[in-house]
């Protein structure tokens, strides 16, 4: 474990820098992206300080709402410390490359802008042709500008050291949309701050870290739990991009093993794909050493026990400590993290007795068993950070053991959240608001059963799509980020039919459907009305890599995933 480091409790995420640059004039960030690029916090300092002055003279103040192509470079995270310290409303947006017109990136850019309302948009120069395209079609009064061109100026800005936190809202989140259109999650510094020092004091974060983070720094994982959290600590951070993991999975434990990283985050998914072209390529691990890591945290969709163990068991060879992988729990709508466990402690496993779960009662089991859902604990909720299971069959209160909505309060709780239509998601009188997540106390851990709009119910019994989609994962060998259970209401019957969708370059799909529709129907007494083999990519996720099964649904509704198109078998041998 690292060193604890005793900081002053920051009023800014500036003055966290001022603080650390005083600290160490020594390189702190490192930008794979750019030639491997290296920068003091002293260096980011003074890039920043040019770019909040060339953004006063194009007219940027206080309250101004900016967008920003989040780019893993060092005039971005450079351009964002400088929109903090103007006391700006920063607006993420996502960076893949090149921004084709119709494509997702280009979509969620699309809506992010049409619902925030920009005056500048700050952009690589690579890409400000684009931008500026969809930026003329959409409002010709944003302006924009090339992000490197910031950096030219050599006056500083009139703005200076502030004594509080910028009251405003410092960072338009917007939303994964995974159950439906996204939202936008305005957050004050305050808000930030409080999260990112809760998780540092979880963390035990010191300025001896290094932090690996290859995430999309438009979202909530990449930007407040990698970049920011590691700013505040004044730690070391290794930026990676999404492209360079896409295009290469094993680059992460490659980048982690030379750089001595001692933290990590990302998805589930992304874990398993790693692992996945990790087991086909073991000689790319040849001489990979990952003993440095003391916590990698895994987040922002279900985790499944099977996964956590293949993980640990694959790495350990090459020095993955025993347990740094830890499942964790988070929303945009909390900044980043709501449940965090401590770093070396042993990942908490819990058998549900699976009949009790769906009549939405918690009972554990003894051992593992076809009829118990074994599940992982996401730890206990962070400094400032309170949770309640709003259990609709009693009196509100929070109870130990019952299954409900989980709900969120708190000092990192957004201070306002906008949906797509203009209308605002309020609070309760209390100030709880929902998240749409179903979870469980035991134990004092937060367990997460699954999305309050995804639960499939058939028979007087609810079912989670996680618990289907891992058991037909682990039955066939796939990552269970490629499989999609979705519930589909049958107008005449009243009856809610259950569609699983598989991604992937599978052979003897006949064979597959078979065994799938068979120990689906043994373990959940529930008849598949369809199994669908698709080609990888047809499964629609979100940008932090979580599947959208609303969208998946109305996919097959629409017949966009046609039987000619996969050539797969037509077995109906169990369809009701």
């Amino acid at each position: 474990m690292a060193p604890h480091c005793t900081m002053p409790r920051f009023k800014s995420i500036y003055d966290a820098l001022q603080f650390h640059a005083a600290q160490s004039s020594d390189s702190r960030l490192l930008f794979q992206e750019q030639d491997n690029r290296k920068v003091s916090y002293a260096e980011l300092l003074q890039l920043s300080a040019r770019m909040a002055a060339a953004l006063e003279s194009l007219g940027i103040v206080a309250g101004s709402r900016v967008a920003l192509v989040m780019t893993p470079s060092a005039e971005t995270v450079a351009a964002l410390i400088a929109l903090l310290r103007l006391q700006t409303t920063t607006i993420p947006l996502v960076y893949r490359g090149r921004l084709r017109p119709g494509s997702q990136p280009y979509i969620a850019s699309e809506q992010t802008l049409r619902m925030n309302e920009p005056e500048l948009l700050l952009s690589p120069s690579q890409e400000l042709p684009s931008y500026s395209l969809l930026t003329s079609s959409l409002n010709p009064a944003i302006h924009t500008e090339p992000v490197e061109a910031l950096a030219e100026g050599r006056s500083e800005p009139h703005v200076k050291s502030r004594g509080e936190p910028f009251i405003g809202p410092a960072l338009i989140q917007m939303s994964s949309g995974s159950t439906g259109n996204s939202k936008a999650i305005l957050l004050t510094e305050s808000n930030l701050l409080a999260n990112v020092a809760a998780i540092h004091d979880r963390l035990h974060g010191s300025a001896l870290d290094k932090v690996y983070c290859w995430l999309p720094l438009n979202h909530d994982m990449g930007l407040v739990g990698g970049l920011l959290t590691t700013l505040y600590a004044g730690a070391f951070l290794i930026l990676g991009s999404p492209q360079r993991f896409i295009r290469d999975p094993i680059s992460w434990i490659d980048g982690m093993s030379k750089d001595r990283s001692t933290i990590t985050m990302g998805p589930p998914s992304a874990y398993a794909l790693s692992l996945e072209k990790a087991i086909l390529s073991p000689l790319r691990l040849s001489g990979c050493d990952l003993s440095s890591l003391r916590m990698a945290m895994v987040g922002a969709e279900p985790v499944s026990h099977s996964f956590c163990s293949a993980f640990q068991e694959t790495l350990l060879p090459y020095g993955f400590p025993k347990n740094a992988l830890q499942p964790c729990y988070g929303l945009a709508e909390n900044c980043v993290a709501v449940t965090l466990r401590e770093p070396g402690t042993p990942i908490a496993v819990r058998h549900f007795d699976r009949a009790a779960l769906e009549q939405h009662r918690v009972v554990l089991a003894a051992r593992a068993s076809p009829q118990a859902v074994t599940l992982v604990g996401n730890g206990p909720t962070v400094g400032g950070c309170e949770v309640l299971i709003a259990e609709p069959r009693t009196d509100g209160a929070d109870h130990q053991g019952a299954i409900g909505e989980i709900q969120i309060r708190g000092s990192a709780r957004a201070a306002r959240i906008v949906c797509a239509d203009g209308t605002s998601v309020e609070p309760a009188a209390d100030g709880w608001i929902p998240t749409g997540d179903l979870g469980a106390w035991v134990d004092g851990e937060l367990y997460i059963l699954g999305r309050t709009k995804e639960i499939i119910k058939r028979g007087g019994t609810t079912l989670a799509p996680f618990d289907i989609e891992s058991t037909v994962a682990e039955l066939i060998g796939v990552s269970v980020g490629a499989v999609a259970a979705i519930g589909l209401l049958d107008q005449e019957t009243g009856r809610e039919e259950v569609i699983v969708l598989i991604e992937g370059n599978l052979k003897d799909t006949l064979q597959l459907e078979t065994k799938i529709r068979l120990t689906v129907l043994q373990t959940f007494q529930l008849p598949l009305l369809d199994v669908l083999f698709l080609r990888p990519g047809m499964l629609a996720r979100t940008m932090s890599g979580k599947l959208t099964r609303l969208e998946a649904r109305r996919a097959y509704q629409d017949g966009r995933f046609s039987r000619a198109a996969r050539g797969a078998s037509p077995l109906r041998l169990f369809r009701t």
